[in-house]
């Protein structure tokens, strides 16, 4: 599936599997306070998101088509509509809200960045940058990937020279050559997956099924009705307490990831109705593939392809609590191995999209989990010299029953957050989960809660 240049300007490959199917918007919302004058700061992220498509990711500017990923430029006026189109600076007194919502409202599938002032003068600047964007482009950990990039752009076309250098002598076509391919490409190099992956997949997917109906999240209104406005209550805990529950889950051989994912499960078990209380977990949760791959790899550095595979995990309701969190974290280990990064891979989705091998149907209302890592490390980082990322949020589209559970460490602060629809589940149920979740962690682990900043969103679906 590799990027054929169709006419002069036009690039074009088959859509992936993975790449059809849902568009749903993935925010970021990164509050920054560079010391920089405000106009000065609008002009380099407007040039750093012209550069991130033209010196690394023109992925941000494809569209799709009949069966087919398109990419197309043929001159400087198509790249200044481009530009138009998708950088936007909202008025001062935009709410967070309202400017997610015109993101939403906007007619283009393309991503967007949007800059949203809350303190603009001409000595300092503080205010949120938005990025929207769907979600089978790429992942949460990708968009972060993408941010960190701009503002390193932007700095740069503040203090340096090597960005507008390089803008000023790039020829406009020229970064076609960073078009990604699909991720099975990635990974497989056009091999086609073994016989022996095929079974190991259909066998994998058995032992998933066999744990059927599993357990699900209680919902306070009925399936049936219409779709309401998403939710989301995020906590973000001290450097203290962060720093005690890792070292706590150190002394016990989990990790952060294993330990909160064990309590969510506890938590949702605790809410869970008679019927449901009995059953075991079972439930999809995204692997991260780009940093996995070799640090050689052009396309670890590329933040706009979707590098999420999906892990089938499970876990019965009679555990206790370090057991259950040891045996997800030898769970996750599968996505380490050179079998399922580089033959599995590309079974996975194919067997995914069959009708489920059960006589039970999935749930209405699932408890999702998903873990980004330590974001410092590789995916964003918070000092971009005069610029510095103070928070970040993100969510997805939410349409249907069930809840995600999120949580990634940034700045040595664990966030963990909760997204829903208003329309299934109630505020006080997503509350008494977090709560739960904390009760679970201090008992078990010896967490001392202390939570810096605590936060409930909204916004319109």
């Amino acid at each position: 599936m590799a990027w054929i240049e169709s006419s002069p300007g036009i690039w074009g490959r088959p859509l992936a599997l993975t790449e059809i199917g849902m568009i749903a918007p993935l925010a970021s919302l990164l509050p920054s306070n560079p010391a920089y004058p405000a106009t000065q700061v609008v002009s380099a992220l407007r040039s750093a998101w012209k550069a991130l498509r033209l010196l690394r990711s023109p992925d941000i500017a494809t569209t799709f088509k009949d069966g087919q990923k398109i990419y197309s430029v043929t001159n400087s006026e198509d790249l200044e509509k481009w530009l138009e189109d998708t950088f936007t600076l909202k008025d001062i007194t935009t709410s967070l809200k309202d400017a997610v919502r015109d993101e939403q409202l906007k007619a283009t599938l393309l991503p967007t960045l949007a800059l949203l002032p809350e303190t603009a003068t001409e000595s300092n600047f503080i205010g949120s940058v938005i990025l929207f964007i769907s979600h089978w482009r790429t992942e949460a950990a990708g968009v972060f990937k993408m941010l960190d990039q701009i503002f390193d752009y932007a700095e740069d076309l503040l203090t340096g020279s090597s960005t507008a250098a390089a803008l000023e002598t790039h020829v406009l076509g020229s970064e076609a050559n960073l078009l990604t391919p699909a991720l099975d490409d990635i990974f497989m190099s056009g091999k086609r997956p073994s016989d022996e992956a095929k079974a190991c997949v259909t066998q994998d997917f058995s032992n998933y099924y066999a744990n059927f109906p599993p357990l699900d999240y209680p919902m306070q209104r009925e399936p049936t009705a219409s779709p309401s406005y998403l939710k989301v209550n995020q906590r973000t805990y001290t450097v203290s307490s962060t720093s005690t529950l890792v070292a706590s889950c150190k002394a016990n051989n989990v990790t952060i990831t294993a330990a909160v994912h064990a309590a969510y499960l506890g938590a949702v078990w605790q809410l869970a109705s008679p019927e449901s209380e009995k059953r075991s977990y079972a439930s999809i949760m995204p692997a991260q593939l780009r940093t996995r791959l070799p640090k050689s790899s052009p396309y670890r550095e590329q933040g706009c392809w979707d590098s999420a595979r999906m892990l089938l995990l499970t876990a019965p309701p009679d555990q206790d609590f370090l057991t259950r969190a040891q045996n997800l974290k030898t769970q996750y280990a599968r996505a380490n191995t050179d079998e399922w990064l580089y033959d599995d891979i590309g079974q996975i989705p194919i067997q995914m999209g069959l009708p489920p091998a059960s006589d039970y149907p999935l749930p209405i209302s699932m408890p999702y989990f998903t873990s980004i890592g330590v974001l410092d490390n590789e995916v964003i980082v918070p000092d971009h010299g005069g610029f510095q990322v103070n928070y970040l949020t993100f969510w997805a589209d939410s349409t249907m029953p069930g809840i995600v559970l999120r949580l990634w460490t940034f700045k040595k602060r664990l966030n963990v957050q909760i997204q829903w629809n208003a329309a299934y589940h109630s505020d006080a149920s997503i509350q008494r989960t977090l709560d739960i979740i904390e009760e679970i962690l201090k008992q078990e682990l010896g967490m001392t809660v202390d939570v810096e900043r605590s936060s409930v969103e909204e916004y319109n679906g």
